[in-house]
């Protein structure tokens, strides 16, 4: 019974997801959020016809690749959908072309969400949530200001978390059933989440740490040849790893240095991935208690996720040579430059701040990091209070890894949430908002119905009374945007100069008029 009304509510929530979509595109004009969601139809269509995408800044590549494949199957079933960058440009009506290009787009980015709450709801399965508790916390994200963003735009964020769903779904399930093809397919999942979002790689960081913890919890026996073989070979492996880091330290310097785009910040990558790849081998050895044969279990799963990661890699360049879709050379450059990417979107914290003053400009920084609180403080210290209790239970009893495992992820949404005061749009909320309910989840192992009961029901009161008190916010987001319009783009500064560069001076002249 449980199962027919998880299937029946999971259908009715995706039929709203369509609806809500569906009424609000149809109203809305391709150009009124002319950032988001014309870029991504724009550089979809490019794709589409077998040209590389032009913006390429989250990088986008996973979503526009699906985008641009729907197109394709699509077209099959609606001969009059023009989705190739030169039929749009010689169409009669580009106006309409790009309108009904952008209301079939949105239909299909209602994806995302859909299997965003699918995923959400299988992890907190495997980690032995009851049903009705599931609900609740799927209730506190539907309603919340972060979802009704992402359901009213294209966003990179929401395809971004819904593949990092994906590969921490596959990622537990490696540890309790022990099947090796999980952690490799964790780690292309997540390759296509970092390809989708680079930003999600500050979740990453905190998921390596997880891998002896889950591998302790679950009591994973070490039985497959697979991983046999690889500890057979821990020191061939181990030697191939560390020429690895040598070989990205080598080109780093003599070639990747000398691209303008990392003159400014030149070795930043370098420092963080070698600071991240010593601090991950100690945690493993010190985990270990210094025992050497789980030190070689723990770094060669480590080893097979990052296979993952580059087969993930893989897909795309096969994808590509198969002219399915089209891959940027700079994708290469995000794989091994992720944080000197992003630090580009960061606006600076003190202008008057002198670039040479280190340690002004460091203190600036850590200001800033702890200056706001953008997460729903209430949301947070409930989650706070039941980290309390669960955590001192662990210590009580004894249940170390627990307490860790707790420790870890909380510790990674609180470092997301303060990371995100260098630059905030309410779009970015969906990151926090999933490893909420996911820390929360495995808080709620050891916490008493009682305690569990009261929580949700104020829980419940309080998500039901928010979208009341932020009316005027959620009616916002949900309404037709019109940050834009197609006479504002229509200038001498038109941006479609810019980001549009296949649009010739003819093609906006006659879009224009």
């Amino acid at each position: 019974m449980s199962k027919k009304i998880n299937i029946i509510s999971f259908l009715i929530f995706s039929l709203f997801i369509v609806l809500v979509v569906s009424t609000q595109s149809s109203l809305q004009h391709w150009i009124g959020q002319w950032d988001l969601d014309f870029w991504y139809i724009y550089n979809a269509s490019l794709m589409a016809s077998g040209i590389e995408q032009e913006w390429y800044d989250h990088p986008a590549t996973t979503f526009l690749s699906l985008y641009s494949f729907f197109y394709k199957v699509y077209s099959l079933f609606d001969p009059s959908f023009v989705y190739k960058i030169n039929e749009i440009m010689d169409s009669s009506d580009i106006n309409l072309v790009l309108q009904k290009l952008y209301f079939v787009t949105r239909i299909f980015n209602s994806i995302s969400l859909i299997f965003i709450i699918f995923f959400t709801f299988k992890i907190c399965k495997i980690l032995s949530l009851k049903d009705i508790y599931r609900y609740f916390f799927i209730l506190s994200f539907i309603l919340s200001l972060t979802f009704a963003d992402n359901i009213s735009i294209l966003t990179a964020e929401a395809w971004s978390i819904l593949f990092f769903l994906i590969s921490f779904y596959y990622f537990l399930r490696f540890f309790i059933e022990n099947k090796i093809i999980f952690i490799i397919l964790s780690g292309i999942f997540f390759l296509f989440s970092f390809y989708s979002k680079l930003s999600i790689l500050f979740i990453f960081i905190f998921i390596v740490p997880l891998i002896p913890v889950f591998f302790e919890i679950y009591s994973t026996k070490n039985d497959s040849p697979i991983l046999q073989s690889l500890e057979k070979n821990f020191q061939k492996l181990f030697g191939g790893y560390l020429a690895l880091l040598l070989f990205y330290l080598l080109i780093q310097i003599f070639v990747l240095s000398k691209i303008s785009l990392l003159e400014k910040n030149a070795g930043l990558d370098v420092l963080i991935i070698f600071i991240l790849n010593f601090s991950y081998m100690v945690f493993f050895l010190i985990f270990s208690k210094f025992n050497i044969n789980k030190f070689k279990t723990y770094f060669s799963i480590f080893l097979l996720f990052f296979a993952g990661l580059f087969l993930g890699l893989l897909i795309f360049i096969i994808l590509h040579f198969l002219n399915i879709t089209t891959l940027n050379p700079w994708l290469i450059f995000h794989f091994t430059n992720p944080f000197n990417e992003m630090l580009q979107f960061v606006t600076s914290v003190n202008s008057s701040v002198s670039s040479t003053n280190l340690l002004n400009s460091m203190l600036n920084n850590l200001l800033r990091v702890f200056s706001n609180f953008h997460f729903d403080k209430f949301l947070f210290v409930g989650l706070f209070i039941i980290f309390l209790i669960s955590i001192f239970k662990d210590l009580k009893i004894g249940a170390n890894n627990y307490f860790l495992l707790k420790l870890i992820l909380f510790t990674c949404l609180l470092i997301n949430i303060l990371i995100l005061n260098f630059r905030f749009f309410t779009q970015y909320l969906i990151f926090h908002h999933i490893i909420y309910i996911i820390v929360l989840s495995i808080c709620f192992g050891n916490i008493s119905n009682k305690i569990k009961n009261t929580f949700c029901v104020i829980l419940f009161i309080y998500c039901m009374y928010y979208p009341i008190e932020n009316f005027n916010r959620f009616k916002g987001f949900l309404k037709t945007r019109v940050n834009y319009t197609l006479e504002h783009q229509c200038n001498k500064n038109s941006q479609f100069r810019v980001y549009a560069k296949q649009f010739t001076e003819e093609t906006i002249k006659k879009l224009c008029n």
